[in-house]
């Protein structure tokens, strides 16, 4: 059966508009799926920097403990509790505190002329 030359134009125009309308439904599907992913998408990036942030600060917790551990054992021998009594100020029996201090005028004077300043020796 072979349409006539009117009724295969109008045929055509059919097909046209149904393929317009296809595309343009489908065109909606895809932004509204689009935009529905946005929400997620946008969720996921944020999650990412925020591990990225912990793993970062987990990091930083480890260097700190590994140095409170070698602290710790440093501070469970015998020159160790020493050191630390001597940074925090004790003294041995018997031993006394000795303090520099920079002074101005002529006896200060002679002991930097003397012995130098703190700078001159490093």
């Amino acid at each position: 059966m072979r349409l006539s030359s009117g009724r295969a134009k109008r045929w055509r125009r059919k097909l046209r508009l149904n393929r317009n309308a296809f595309l343009a439904l489908l065109a909606a599907i895809l932004a509204v799926g689009l935009a529905k992913l946005s929400g997620p998408l946008a969720a996921l990036d944020r999650q990412q920097e925020e591990l990225a942030r912990l793993q970062q600060r987990k990091q930083t917790l480890l260097a700190e403990r590994r140095s409170l551990e070698t602290e710790k054992r440093r501070l469970a021998t015998e020159e160790g509790q020493e050191w630390a009594a001597r940074r925090r100020g004790y003294l041995r029996s018997g031993e006394r505190r000795l303090v520099f201090s920079e002074e101005t005028g002529s006896e200060g004077q002679a002991v930097r002329e003397r012995f130098g300043t703190a700078s001159d020796r490093r």
